[in-house]
């Protein structure tokens, strides 16, 4: 028989699960948070092996497929970020953050039109979410739809006005405003 053994170590800390113990869900938390702490050390390698350690212990875990598609986002495998980003949609359909990542994702593999759609939802989740809104907006102006990116602008001017500043000099550039 072959035994599984899986560990997560952190500040001298170890946790372990195997197959004749399942992994409690304080040590899924665990080792998320261990991944989670390599992703902002710049730890891309590791950080995705342990998002994807956590996923197959909880298929259900959308921070860890969130955390898998933003490496690959960080590495610019923009393509390879869309299938962990579009289930961790679908596991978590009303969170912005989540929609906000795959419309990016999606924009950056060069499917702009599936991008708005994700942008929208997450405009439409957090209508406070300055990002997505700017996000959106530069989607339009990819697409050529400045009249839908000009609303945009002016939406985002009530939320951050840095940002609409910034979509503003892009729109700028096809001689708007």
């Amino acid at each position: 028989a072959v035994l599984l053994v899986l560990t997560a170590v952190a500040d001298g800390g170890v946790a372990v699960a195997s197959a004749d113990k399942p992994p409690t869900p304080e040590f899924v938390r665990f080792y998320y948070n261990e991944s989670h702490e390599r992703l902002v050390a710049g730890d891309l390698g590791r950080a995705v092996r342990g998002f994807e350690g956590v996923a197959a212990l909880d298929p259900a875990h959308v921070a860890a497929r969130h955390g898998i598609g933003m490496v690959h986002l960080a590495r610019g495998r923009f393509e390879e970020a869309v299938g962990p980003l579009m289930q961790a949609a679908q596991l978590a359909p009303r969170d912005a953050d989540v929609h906000n990542s795959l419309g990016s994702a999606l924009l950056q593999s060069g499917r702009p039109r599936e991008a708005v759609r994700a942008f929208q939802r997450a405009t439409d989740l957090a209508p406070e979410f300055a990002t997505a809104w700017f996000n959106l907006g530069g989607c339009y102006w990819r697409l050529g739809e400045l009249g839908s990116a000009r609303a945009v602008q002016h939406r985002l001017a009530t939320l951050d006005a840095a940002l609409a500043g910034r979509l503003g000099a892009l729109l700028g550039r096809d001689g708007g405003d």
